[in-house]
């Protein structure tokens, strides 16, 4: 299972730039009477203004060029007018259009430089205007650079403790974060909070930021009492200093709940993201992409407590969501995808299922490379897949693949891999041949999982295929302690599952061979 993104809504620059008045597209391009020409040049705006309408990139760089030569435009004047630009671009929401903005943004830091040289805190917002556009595509390794270059500027202007620093330590924690590198995610994180923390409460909005996002970075580093800590002193900033509908207080209780979705605390987590979900369907103005994660992280929970018919509707309305804001081949439009195909596997509609992994997964090493964490989570829930049509040979090797991704990115002693290896065993178990090899994986499964309260299923699986081997084996005391076990574990989760008699129903079906 994938946790559902819950990192803190995007910033779309560290700057102000979508401050700038959409109008000056007009002014700048409205004809100068000293000096303008007569005739075809008059025309040039007009046809500008239909060629970024209509995404067309080229063209529209082409025309904006022609707008700053015939109308000699001032370097720093023909900077703004490329940042109108942006805006005209960014508003579109497109992929083209994304593109459009990123490549009148680049035009507008080059004449930025030329107008106040590379070391100017102007040509740092134009370079993190640039970063910021480079993340709504997903390529995060081109805007690192960019970000770290504003960084440097703005830390020799305004020295260490800046907020403007902090910006941008935020900026390329998330950078780092999307790449799965989450010590270094960390560490900026850390950066920006420990800045926003001394700068007094009208940056408290920072704050909660920081908290959800440092609550995020220790969560998938397997340190869940600090991300609970995190998000519950996020919270109590909230309380005090944010509006009820603040969108920094509905990731907070979407974040939480999140937390306890993975810990099995469904009880806890389902009002959560009933919350979340009212906060984000009342946002003015509206949030599409937060709406879409709300709409996920409950679809997960209800799906997780056996209530599809109610999760089903809750997935295609997040995918097309997210669709809508993020086009088909964005990675977090795949993540909503591959969540698709795991609601689907566990209502048994292999085929619709593997339509969409499949794709998701070659998509995904594309966006990310072939050893990403989210690349490891696509693969091992393909071959979840295969495994439950019984296609146990790439089962396999797809298992061991997410195991050693998992293992070089997260560390060999973190629940992903735990997670990956019971499932491994699972299928190494259905050959007879094969128990001492399934008994290997469970064993080391269970070292990490007995010390870790995420993914109690994963537990419980273990300690009861680890019963079935045992009893393989002719160890009947062994197995009959762990079947002893495994249904204590039962009743325990059982109790705390949500979903009412329904969804604790649903729980038991699953376990009825340890009956």
């Amino acid at each position: 299972m994938i946790n559902a993104i819950r990192l803190a809504a995007r910033q779309l620059t560290a700057g102000c730039w979508l401050l700038l008045a959409t109008a000056f597209f007009l002014a700048a391009a409205r004809p100068v009477e000293a000096r303008t020409k007569p005739s075809r040049d008059a025309s040039i705006p007009a046809r500008l203004a239909d060629a970024v309408a209509a995404g067309r990139v080229s063209e529209s760089a082409r025309l904006a060029d022609s707008v700053v030569a015939t109308r000699r435009l001032e370097p720093l004047t023909a900077a703004s007018f490329h940042d109108s630009l942006v805006v005209r671009f960014f508003a579109a929401g497109s992929d083209s259009s994304l593109a459009g903005a990123e490549r009148m943004a680049r035009r507008g830091l080059e004449w930025r430089e030329r107008a106040l040289g590379r070391e100017h805190l102007e040509v740092a917002r134009s370079l993190s205007t640039v970063a910021t556009l480079l993340d709504y595509q997903g390529r995060w390794e081109e805007a690192i650079p960019l970000e770290r270059r504003a960084l440097a500027i703005r830390t020799r202007a305004r020295g260490e403790r800046d907020t403007l620093v902090a910006a941008s330590c935020r900026q390329l924690g998330a950078f780092a974060f999307w790449l799965g590198r989450y010590a270094e995610a960390e560490s900026l994180f850390t950066r920006a909070f420990t800045i926003y923390e001394t700068q007094g409460p009208r940056f408290a909005p920072k704050l909660a930021d920081g908290c959800i996002n440092l609550a995020e970075a220790t969560r998938v580093q397997d340190r869940w009492e600090e991300a609970e800590r995190w998000l519950e002193r996020g919270l109590a900033i909230a309380d005090r200093s944010l509006a009820r509908d603040d969108p920094g207080r509905a990731t907070l209780v979407n974040n939480l709940a999140g937390l306890y979705k993975d810990q099995n605390r469904f009880l806890e987590a389902e009002p959560l993201l009933l919350e979340s979900l009212e906060l984000r369907e009342s946002a003015t103005p509206p949030d599409p992409e937060a709406l879409a994660i709300a709409r996920l992280n409950l679809a997960e929970v209800l799906r997780l407590e056996g209530r599809y018919d109610e999760a089903e509707p809750l997935y295609d309305r997040a995918l097309r969501g997210i669709v809508e804001v993020r086009g088909a081949d964005h990675p977090t439009t795949l993540v909503f995808m591959n969540q698709a195909a795991v609601f689907y596997r566990e209502i048994g509609e292999f085929a619709r299922a593997e339509s969409l992994a499949r794709p998701v997964l070659a998509a995904t090493e594309r966006a990310l490379g072939p050893d990403h964490p989210v690349v490891a989570q696509a693969v091992h829930d393909l071959a979840e897949l295969l495994a439950a049509q019984s296609r146990y040979a790439p089962a396999e090797s797809l298992f061991r693949r997410a195991i050693a991704i998992r293992s070089a990115r997260l560390g060999s002693g973190h629940p992903d891999v735990a997670v990956s290896r019971v499932a491994l065993a699972r299928v190494l178990a259905a050959f007879p041949t094969r128990a001492t090899a399934a008994r290997a994986e469970v064993d080391s499964a269970l070292a990490v999982l007995e010390s870790t309260p995420t993914y109690p299923e994963a537990r419980l699986d273990a300690v009861a295929l680890r019963s079935e081997l045992e009893e393989r084996s002719g160890r009947d005391r062994e197995a009959a302690r762990d079947l002893d076990r495994a249904l204590a574990m039962v009743d325990s989760l059982r109790a705390e599952h949500g979903g009412g008699d329904a969804g604790r129903a649903a729980f038991l079906a699953k376990r009825l061979d340890l009956f």
